[in-house]
């Protein structure tokens, strides 16, 4: 982790040290970068850009900054020029910094400009001064770069750069952390997270830093909202360490269960669903070992691999590739979800685990295609931990299977373009109440507890009661089928703690800030199921206040954007690019297996009207399906043929969709 910090901090002081100067003239390697990008635009080649901004994200860093630094210094188009390369960064880099910055400072006055440039001026010296410290690792260095990070903040605070400032404050945070100054490393790095998202900065390994330093200080008793700290014993504050007056945390066991059906508990994971494969994916064909990971299971403490020989299988508990001696039967019937049990261990020690494993299938269907998919399996939990509490009794399920209980994990989608995030989840049911996401938070008994397992597999859990105050939130969904769940993540005091909105009446929470995590549209059952996902997107974050009902307003009239290029004699619409929002900006994708077949309108660019009667998209080639299992999710590539030198605005619209209603419309563009 120090290595990567070191190195980012490296990267940044190389690029921030040139606001220090006037702006320069492009380096050999930036102007070789610029004329290939400026080739890509020329021939609209948008997934060319992309690949460009990856290869080398540091170096598209500096371009980008090089042109910031060109319109502050009074060119002012400099940033129309690379406007196609800050999107691109952002979705190579699943954040929206870049276009964030550039709509700022085009939108800022002389002053305004200048503000930014005084901000970067101030975060240069301090990351070098902070580089130096990080070498050297003594207390007097780290107290110098943290007064010239400090400076920092102020700057970019008064030049209102959440991208400056938190970056710089993060660094602030861990001058604290390394000078031994615990509590100012809790209240620093919480408000350097919020205006890290604020930022539209990716949760990379800073950020992870921070979410997990500032847990770990707390459950150490440095949280400086601690109730009674600052302000006398009867003081009352929402943090997660705002315990009720004399409470003592509390402990119990749990005991190991195994499910007898995979409907026996409810998912709040988006993929534990009735159609089977839409589950989690593993690989199942014979050949080079090991053949499959379950993604990120690591019950005891590793990935847990299988192999398959034959008709047999095991997982390779050693990692050997080979079976061995402790290595456990893999059971996997086709077509039919199967209960595998497996122990790590011997005696009292010993470590058990299970999963329902399925493959084969040959009369499934894909997208309403023949599927038969002997090569994958799908998998979901197939275990639990039962244990009692104030005489209720409380389940904890792996949901997101990743061997511990209690792990919220932030993913990013591998299907839609700019793979926005979720987070991926555990779950808890508490009594004969339906299953809610793993929280830190819980409400059990009618009382607020600050809930934690003692060990990896909440073997043991601690519970400690809170004195919190408490608003509602009632979900308002535009469209015809209500979301099975739409679940909120505490941003501010109660990080870690998740709540399921979905149900139409009024849901308690802690006061706090909340913002999407993750949700999911669904209905039909088994193979007839119906779904999509709920990703937050732009959706802004809402604030849940003390005895008051906040009303969280999302579905229809969504929006659709999408990205085409121009071939000369045609004009190619992207099916993968296409992107749906609702109306306040979350993501609603992964829609199986209804695609929205919009309809797309043609007119020659600066003209108005309708642009003639719109023609729809279609259904993917069957060439197609069985060369890219991801297309299967969007409709085929759209060709608007056109005269070479022509330049036409496109719109995208759909009246209807059975499963999200609409109606669905775009920009012209």
């Amino acid at each position: 982790m120090r290595a990567l910090r070191s190195a980012l901090v490296v990267l940044l002081v190389s690029i921030g040290a040139a606001a220090l100067a006037p702006a320069q003239a492009l380096s050999n390697r930036q102007q070789e970068f610029m004329t290939a990008y400026k080739s890509m635009v020329e021939l609209q080649d948008y997934r060319g850009i992309n690949k460009l901004a990856g290869r080398d994200p540091r170096l598209t860093e500096e371009v980008l900054l090089q042109y910031s630094f060109k319109l502050v210094f009074g060119e002012e188009n400099a940033l129309d020029d690379v406007a196609l390369l800050a999107t691109a960064a952002d979705e190579v880099e699943q954040g929206k910094r870049y276009t964030q910055r550039f709509a700022r400072l085009k939108a800022a006055e002389s002053e305004g400009r200048q503000a930014w440039l005084t901000a970067w001026n101030a975060w240069a010296k301090g990351a070098t001064t902070f580089a130096e410290a990080n070498q050297k690792r003594e207390a007097a260095d780290y107290r110098r770069a943290f007064v010239e990070l400090q400076d920092a903040v102020a700057a970019a605070e008064k030049a209102n750069d959440t991208e400056i400032s938190s970056i710089a404050r993060y660094h602030v945070g861990y001058c604290h952390e390394q000078l031994g100054e615990y509590e100012e490393v809790v209240k620093v790095y919480d408000k350097a997270m919020d205006e890290w998202l604020a930022a539209g900065r990716p949760k990379e390994a800073m950020y992870q830093h921070m979410v997990d330093k500032r847990r770990e200080l707390i459950e150490k008793g440095h949280d400086p909202l601690e109730k009674g700290k600052d302000e006398g014993p009867k003081a009352k504050r929402n943090s997660t360490t705002a315990y009720k007056e004399g409470s003592e945390w509390q402990e119990f066991e749990t005991a190991y269960k195994e499910m007898k059906d995979p409907a026996q508990l409810a998912s709040t994971s988006p993929w534990g669903v009735d159609h089977l494969l839409l589950w989690r994916e593993f690989g199942w064909s014979p050949g080079a070992h090991p053949f499959g990971t379950l993604v990120q299971a690591a019950p005891f403490g590793k990935a847990l691999s299988l192999l398959r020989e034959g008709s047999k299988g095991f997982f390779d508990h050693d990692g050997n590739g080979k079976e061995s001696k402790g290595d456990s039967p893999l059971k996997i019937i086709d077509g039919k979800p199967t209960l595998n049990s497996f122990k790590s261990g011997d005696g009292k020690d010993a470590e058990s685990y299970a999963f329902f494993l399925l493959s084969g299938g040959a009369s499934q269907t894909w997208f309403q295609s023949p599927v038969n998919y002997q090569n994958s399996g799908r998998y979901r939990i197939g275990c639990y931990r039962e244990g009692k509490f104030l005489e209720e009794t409380l389940l904890f399920v792996d949901d997101n299977c990743s061997g511990s209980i209690g792990d919220p994990s932030d993913q990013g989608d591998n299907i839609l373009r700019g793979n926005p995030r979720w987070m991926d989840n555990d779950g808890v049911v508490i009594g004969k109440n339906r299953p809610q996401p793993w929280s830190d938070v819980l409400s059990i008994a009618g009382k607020w507890w600050h809930v934690k397992p003692v060990d990896p597999h909440a073997k043991k859990v601690r519970a400690r009661e809170l004195d919190i105050s408490t608003g509602h939130v009632v979900l308002k969904w535009n469209g015809p089928v209500q979301p099975k769940m739409v679940v909120l993540a505490e941003v501010k005091e109660f990080k870690g703690s998740f709540f399921d909105v979905a149900g139409g009446k009024p849901v308690e929470l802690p006061v706090g800030r909340y913002e999407i995590a993750y949700g999911r549209i669904e209905t039909g059952k088994a193979a007839q199921s119906k779904q999509a996902w709920i990703f937050k997107g732009d959706s802004p974050a809402i604030e849940v206040k003390e005895g008051e009902t906040t009303t969280l307003d999302l579905g229809a009239p969504y929006t659709v954007t999408w990205k085409a290029e121009d071939q000369g004699n045609s004009l190619v619409i992207d099916g993968k690019s296409l992107l749906v929002r609702e109306k306040s900006g979350a993501i609603v994708g992964r829609i199986y297996d209804e695609i929205p077949y919009f309809e797309v309108a043609s007119r020659p660019k600066g003209s108005t009207g309708s642009g003639g009667k719109p023609k729809a998209m279609s259904k993917i080639s069957t060439e197609t399906f069985n060369s890219d299992n991801v297309a299967a999710w969007f409709p085929a590539d759209f060709v608007i043929e056109k005269a070479k030198s022509a330049e036409l605005e496109v719109q995208l619209s759909l009246k209807k969709h059975a499963l999200l209603g609409g109606p669905f419309t775009s920009e012209w563009q």
